[in-house]
């Protein structure tokens, strides 16, 4: 919730480098090396991008050792892209 809460704010405060941030996230949920980088400066509030995509790399391997048919790392990848629509 801490983290979909920031991204909310990010949205927010830039929504054209938080769809930078978003890209990386999706690579990430894709299990992809994100080629596009993101400057941990470019937002003011919230916590660091950086931080924020390893964050979420381990929630996605820990929803995927949950939840095996990846319903979990759905849910929590449908939260992440319900923010910018």
């Amino acid at each position: 919730e801490d983290i979909i809460n920031d991204l909310i704010f990010k949205f927010k405060e830039n929504p054209h480098t938080y769809l930078k941030l978003y890209s990386i996230l999706e690579s990430t949920y894709l299990c992809k090396k994100a080629i596009i980088s993101i400057n941990n400066n470019e937002f003011k509030s919230g916590f660091p991008c950086e931080l924020i995509i390893k964050v979420l790399k381990w929630l996605f391997i820990e929803q995927d050792i949950r939840y095996w048919n990846y319903s979990g790392r759905d849910m929590l990848w449908e939260s992440i892209s319900k923010i910018h629509r």
